[in-house]
């Protein structure tokens, strides 16, 4: 019986759940001590966290929720985005040494079908939703005659849906060892009003829906989200901020400390007052209310002296710089490039071009790998004709403006001014064309024997 593959296979699986059953067992009692995975680093005091009140394990309800309500988590998000797709990628058939002036019948259809469905713009909101949580999805809406469960089938592709983590989720997964698809979700449950953003939104979908008819931007399995590493910035800048203003309101609120010496007598001032002795205390508290809520209004102390209590407010900008720096570090963006010109200062040459290679390797990197995902998809399904090879082409975002190439040109022709006579060439004509992105020129663009001036 020992070498029955049965019998070892019951023991193998038997041994697994016992592991598994000890690994919760453990996070139960961390998770019970004000411990875990995302705990303080340091030991001497295991409830660091619980006293800063840091959360201890975040999910994609902490993430959204940081985005839509911290404006320093909204303008990094967005910031990057918005530059990585400054402007749209375009695909061209063949190697990227191919990439010429004349368009192919394949790149002007993939062209013609991403403009008419504005795909690039859907494509941008996906890594939006996917920088706030694990993932996102684009969901294919295909006219293949078949329903969103069924595998998808060619046919005319007649729009996209952007989808966040929190409503697209799988469900069923691929349990066979000998597929190639092994441990991918083979359906995915989308419930569209999970995450509602409009004021009034529409009935939400809820439906299930095969695997071929969902594009996975990120990864669903080790995803990071952007604001993870800052989340416990992010909640001591709450504080700071939120205290501030709970500061300036009380003090704007005009909270009123009434001393009367000790010959004052109750009888006196109720008396004053024209109302009872025993309703006194209501009476001086309904004029302090009357005093708060009016522009106007005045008091009489009757023989009292009133005092504002106010607290000094100390200033945030120094614990406010500080967490905003560590915030924008863990985003890889300079706080000049986040925060923008609020502080009267604009952002260095050296922040900006250190923002421009952050958000260039976005796009040779995970963006490339995204819209290769969508491209494959739609040749391995017949959407569109597939082809042996090719290439997601994008503008360089470290390449210099045309102020600083024009610079670079100049320098350029000051160094070919001065090299005349000694015998070395320099720089050539079409290398300082080339300098401020301009073709070689012709032998018919030369002027010819009698060109005059």
């Amino acid at each position: 019986m020992a070498t029955d593959p049965d019998y070892q296979q019951r023991v193998q699986m038997v041994a697994n759940s016992i592991v598994a059953e000890r690994r919760i067992a453990e996070q139960r009692t961390r998770l019970a001590y004000g411990s875990g995975f995302n705990d303080t680093a340091g030991n001497k005091r295991s409830r660091a966290w619980v006293d800063y009140g840091f959360p201890n394990t975040l999910s994609f309800w902490d993430y959204i929720n940081l985005y839509q309500r911290n404006s320093l988590a909204h303008a990094i998000v967005h910031r990057i985005t918005e530059k990585s797709w400054e402007d749209e990628p375009w695909v061209v058939e063949g190697s990227e040494a191919e990439n010429t002036d004349t368009e192919t019948r394949w790149e002007r259809d993939v062209r013609q079908l991403f403009k008419r469905l504005n795909l690039w713009q859907k494509f941008q909101d996906a890594d939006r939703r996917r920088q706030v949580g694990m993932y996102s999805g684009l969901i294919l809406q295909v006219a293949d005659d078949r329903q969103w469960h069924e595998e998808l089938e060619a046919g005319e592709l007649v729009g996209v849906i952007p989808a966040w983590q929190g409503q697209l989720r799988p469900t069923q997964w691929d349990t066979n060892p000998e597929s190639v698809t092994y441990g991918r979700p083979t359906m995915w449950q989308y419930q569209e009003a999970e995450v509602e953003t409009a004021e009034y939104p529409p009935p939400g979908r809820s439906v299930t829906i095969h695997h071929s008819r969902v594009v996975i931007v990120g990864d669903y399995r080790e995803g990071v989200p952007l604001l993870e590493a800052a989340y416990n910035d992010f909640v001591s800048l709450e504080k700071v901020l939120g205290a501030l203003g709970e500061s300036y309101w009380k003090n704007a609120a005009r909270q009123l400390n009434v001393e009367y010496n000790a010959d004052t007598d109750p009888r006196q001032l109720a008396e004053a007052a024209g109302v009872a002795l025993e309703d006194l205390h209501e009476a001086l508290n309904g004029m302090f209310a009357d005093l708060n809520q009016g522009l106007d209004a005045g008091m009489v102390s009757f023989g009292g002296k009133a005092t504002p209590l106010v607290a000094n407010v100390p200033q945030p900008q120094e614990p406010y710089t500080v967490l905003a720096q560590n915030i924008c570090s863990s985003a890889m963006i300079p706080m000049k490039i986040a925060v923008g010109n609020q502080t009267g200062e604009r952002a260095s040459t050296e922040d900006q071009h250190d923002f421009n290679r952050r958000c260039q390797s976005r796009r040779t990197g995970e963006l490339m790998t995204d819209v290769r995902r969508l491209i494959d998809r739609l040749m391995e399904y017949g959407i569109i004709d597939a082809v042996p090879e090719y290439h997601v082409m994008w503008t360089d975002l470290t390449e210099s403006g045309m102020a600083d190439k024009l610079q670079n040109a100049k320098a350029m022709a000051e160094v070919v001014r001065q090299l005349i006579g000694t015998g070395f060439t320099g720089f050539t004509e079409d290398e300082i064309r080339a300098t401020v992105g301009m073709e070689p020129l012709d032998a018919g663009d030369l002027p010819g024997e009698g060109f005059e001036d």
